[in-house]
């Protein structure tokens, strides 16, 4: 048991090396850029949010909340989102992360 602490402590110390506090990516920087991301991709498409939410076996409000940066999405919404959307998970991460402010900038 203090083997699996110690190292559960070591993987976060690890983790959040060179970051302040390891808020290099806060919550809401994480949220905003993934909210933009789900707009432009959900407008191109012409999907309203109702729409999407029905495709991806979501539920509505839970779309909108991710929509207005409220939410991060797990990583279920994540796949079923780009199913419905037709890209790949990885894409939408790496769209999401390509909109994240550098170095807490």
């Amino acid at each position: 048991m203090r083997s699996a602490i110690r190292s559960r402590r070591a993987f976060t110390a690890a983790s959040h090396a060179g970051t302040e506090g390891g808020d290099r990516f806060p919550r809401q920087a994480v949220a905003q850029a993934f909210s933009a991301t789900l707009r432009e991709l959900r407008t191109v498409r012409g999907f309203s949010q109702e729409r999407l939410a029905e495709a991806a076996g979501l539920h509505r409000t839970y779309t909108s909340l991710l929509e207005r940066g409220l939410r991060t999405p797990t990583l279920t919404a994540i796949v079923r989102l780009s199913d419905a959307l037709g890209v790949t998970p990885a894409y939408l991460v790496q769209q999401t992360v390509a909109r994240l402010p550098l170095n807490g900038s």
